[in-house]
């Protein structure tokens, strides 16, 4: 059993690899980003969404995925000038890229809530 707060392997290998696919993918995905919500940004979010969780004894396991994927769908509303919201798309385009991975359905929902 594992501390709360701690990040834990709760579908061993497949949870390894479904973190290392995501990070993967968003680091791919902001690459290219010249505006304020780049790669960097994303990092930071992450490392402050680690911190907090960690006080508040959050599932980090879940809380690492969405912090990575927090804001995929960006690019797409700034594309659109307001008219597509960034939450909706992401939260699309995040079900997709989880749809791939063997996660447990229940964390899967909880990441793209």
């Amino acid at each position: 059993m594992t501390e709360a707060g701690a990040i834990c392997d709760p579908a061993g290998e497949n949870f390894s690899f479904a973190l290392t696919r995501i990070r993967s993918f968003c680091e791919n995905h902001f690459s290219d980003s010249s505006q304020s919500h780049d790669w960097d940004h994303t990092l930071r979010v992450h490392a402050l969404c680690m911190h907090i969780g960690r006080k508040e004894k959050a599932d980090l396991n879940i809380l690492s995925m969405a912090a990575y994927l927090h804001d995929v769908g960006r690019a797409h509303q700034d594309a659109s000038k307001g008219r597509l919201c960034h939450a909706e798309k992401g939260s699309k385009i995040a079900a997709g890229l989880l749809d791939e991975l063997d996660l447990p359905t229940a964390m899967r929902d909880n990441i793209i809530h």
